[in-house]
């Protein structure tokens, strides 16, 4: 190569040397310098170009990867032996002012739309792997699943817990709209985009019951018993069970008032003497046609029922004279309305059962009738 420039640099001097003779013609000496020396200018950037493209030859006896290699800046393990396949690793920051398709389906002049990160083929996914090998740092392993890859699969998209190989997030295709909502106060919607609480239901809601009380509960648990079908809540001590009416621990009457008093300490009064005095009038009406009064001769006898209120069943006693041949104890409701009648054989002392099948929860009235003939009247409540 060497001889080569020599010779080279011999041609440049004869060609110069002519170029000198002929423009001696020219008195004008200033001409015949600016030529000479474009002459020699362009004759020494061809020189330099060939001499690059000897160098160049070593250049193409290299591989395409080589060749490139600087330019990438990429590694790739040993075991890749054809370009085509080896991983290209960025050493460096990777910006791209543009939207980014991965997928073996992604093609050339992609419809990106307003997407910035399109991924497209037939099974999408995106994992999200923790390298952390210290047992201070957390190293779940989590992936963005959209489909089952199966065939006749279902449509959804899910959150998998990578390392348990669980779903614990799942949103089947199809889902109406607000199907969960996360208002900007926090607040849970179901079925709605305005929750007004921290869950707000949009319909109805179910609790499969259970037959075993959940374990360290809390104040403020709820579940459905699967023995009793009734909802249950822990009020920080107890389990409890919801009810929708409070319970009647005691009824007292006094005169014509009545006092309730309700669980939690509570009680309440109230005013019978509207009630009785228009059941009184009822039942003389009643009594009225046939012309006879209370029995007061016999001394028939019937007890206040126990319990009272009573949720199940409660007993009355009574007594009754021989001399009667005809005897019942009858119930009316608040309206004076007979409920139920319940004849008496039995002649002395005895008891009578109102079972919960007899009469619904509600203040009811008794009398002892006897031969057609009123002798006792008390008020009964039955609740639960």
């Amino acid at each position: 190569m060497v001889f080569l420039i020599s010779v080279q640099i011999f041609y440049i001097e004869i060609i110069f040397y002519i170029f000198i003779i002929i423009n001696l013609k020219f008195t004008n000496m200033r001409k015949i310098r600016l030529l000479s020396t474009g002459v020699l200018i362009l004759l020494t950037v061809g020189l330099y170009a060939q001499t690059n493209q000897e160098k160049g030859r070593d250049t193409d006896n290299k591989s395409f990867e080589e060749a490139i290699k600087p330019t990438l800046n990429y590694t790739a393990s040993e075991g890749d032996t054809d370009f085509g396949t080896k991983d290209s690793v960025i050493l460096d920051d990777q910006i791209i002012l543009g939207s980014l398709g991965v997928g073996s389906d992604c093609v050339d002049n992609e419809m990106f739309g307003f997407n910035t990160i399109l991924l497209k083929e037939n099974n999408v996914r995106m994992k999200f792997e923790d390298t952390s090998t210290s047992g201070s740092f957390p190293s779940n392993d989590w992936t963005l699943i959209a489909n089952d890859s199966a065939n006749e699969g279902d449509n959804y998209f899910a959150v998998e817990d990578a390392t348990a190989v669980v779903i614990p997030f799942k949103l089947m295709a199809g889902a109406p709209a607000n199907s969960l909502f996360v208002g900007s106060t926090g607040n849970v919607g179901i079925g709605t985009d305005n929750p007004m609480q921290k869950l707000h239901v949009m319909g109805g809601m179910k609790l499969d019951a259970i037959l075993t009380v959940p374990g360290s509960p809390e104040e403020g648990f709820v579940y459905m018993d699967g023995n009793d079908n009734l909802l249950k809540y822990y009020n920080g001590t107890a389990w409890q069970t919801v009810a929708d009416k409070q319970s009647l621990t005691s009824a007292t009457l006094t005169g014509s008032t009545l006092q309730i008093d309700i669980e939690n300490g509570s009680s309440v009064s109230v005013d019978l003497s509207p009630i009785l005095a228009d059941l009184e009038a009822r039942l003389s009406a009643l009594e009225g046609p046939s012309g006879i009064n209370n029995i007061e001769s016999i001394n028939p006898k019937m007890s206040q029922n126990s319990p009272n209120p009573f949720a199940y069943e409660t007993s009355i006693n009574f007594y009754i004279p021989n001399e009667i041949s005809n005897a019942s104890i009858t119930i009316y409701d608040i309206k004076g309305s007979v409920v139920k009648e319940m004849p008496i054989n039995q002649r002395g002392e005895g008891d009578i059962t109102v079972t919960e099948e007899t009469v619904a929860d509600g203040t009811y009235f008794y009398s002892l009738i006897l031969d057609g003939r009123k002798a006792d009247s008390k008020i009964m409540i039955k609740a639960k």
